[in-house]
């Protein structure tokens, strides 16, 4: 669903986060991990406020230092869903108003119109945090890869684990989501009007005074379908705003590369359409355009490693010859072939130096 927007986090609340940190949630800048279900962003530390730790950090065989750029966020934040926000895909939505509440306070009823479905809602709103432009992250990344892996390794105990460098995310101070699955296909009529199989409540929680306080809750739901609210039951549009919804960036993957030699930049895949793209320079161009991203080299080490620089999330249209490029690049493909060479007792061969002429699509 929701992917062109970022990596839709299941679980928005700032768990992972030092005390310190809760209260303005994710931040660009911040490295961690998906959790093993991928519901939710693991936060280990920060590429500006640990710097001292990155630049200390010990690294056998790897490459000195490269401090980060200046940090220079998109200003002003962008708004990016106002008021009783939603985004629906795979249902129909009807909005039921209240008599004794204000707008803001209906209650929500939702149809499932397709096999697979979802709905995010944001009573207060959502808005974007994110650097001006994610591309100038890109060098920082590449040349400080093994470094940035022995800071998690130090924190966080991984190996080769895929790290998330987050340059973009949007946020929260309430929501409440939904998601669900069919095996079977629900026949929709043009202009059929579905009876609502998961509803989403506006609760009178307290009264006190002249105040009145309200809570969503999801008070049924179908089979097939999963959903929960948060942070608290009761929300106001002055909590902070720390519940992440979607994150963006980067992804960094490590490969044990045995069978390739060390010290040579294998390939990295750029976008040759565009340069320095706003990564969240307007609600409208979310979807963003891709930077250079692909398979590269640390080439100031002893062990033989490969990594994988993806931008988050993957937008391009699919290219067949850049996935077959991709795929003959990899680490996998030269175990392939060195097997084969093994097993045929042939002089060894790689596909590795004629792919470094090919220029990709």
């Amino acid at each position: 669903m929701l992917g062109e927007n970022g990596l839709p986090m299941w679980m928005p609340k700032p768990t992972s986060l030092p005390e310190d940190r809760i209260a303005e949630g994710i931040v660009p800048g911040d490295v961690g991990l998906l959790t093993e279900d991928g519901t939710s962003f693991h936060y280990l530390f920060n590429i500006w406020r640990d710097r001292q730790t990155l630049e200390e950090a010990h690294v056998p065989g790897g490459r000195d230092f490269l401090p980060a750029p200046e940090r220079v966020l998109q200003a002003p934040a962008e708004e990016f869903l106002t008021g009783m926000g939603t985004i629906l895909e795979g249902a129909a939505e009807e909005r039921v108003y209240m008599s004794d509440s204000p707008p803001p306070h209906c209650n929500l009823h939702y149809g499932w119109c397709e096999e697979e479905g979802a709905v995010l809602v944001t009573p207060f709103g959502a808005h974007v945090d994110s650097l001006a432009d994610r591309t100038v992250l890109e060098p920082f990344i590449k040349h400080n890869c093994r470094r940035l892996y022995q800071v998690a390794k130090n924190k966080g105990g991984i190996r080769t684990a895929p790290l998330y460098i987050v340059t973009g995310c949007v946020k929260t101070s309430s929501w409440a989501m939904a998601a669900y699955r069919t095996s079977k296909k629900r026949p929709t009529a043009a202009g059929a009007t579905m009876a609502p199989v998961a509803k989403l409540q506006n609760v009178l929680k307290s009264q006190e005074s002249e105040r009145t306080s309200f809570g969503y809750q999801w008070t049924s739901k179908s089979n097939g379908t999963s959903a929960h609210s948060g942070p608290n039951f009761c929300s106001s549009a002055s909590d902070d705003r720390n519940q992440c919804l979607f994150i963006r960036g980067y992804r960094l993957s490590a490969f044990l590369d045995d069978e390739a030699s060390s010290g040579q930049c294998i390939t990295v895949a750029s976008d040759e359409k565009g340069s320095n793209p706003a990564h969240y320079g307007s609600v409208s161009s979310l979807k963003g355009a891709e930077s250079a991203s692909g398979l590269f080299r640390s080439t100031a080490t002893s062990n033989k490693e490969s990594f994988q620089l993806d931008a988050m999330p993957q937008q391009r249209s699919l290219n067949p010859g850049e996935c077959i490029n991709g795929f003959m690049s990899s680490p996998e493909a030269n175990r392939i072939i060195n097997q084969v060479n093994r097993n045929f007792a042939h002089p060894p061969v790689s596909c590795i130096p004629a792919l470094q002429s090919v220029t990709p699509y």
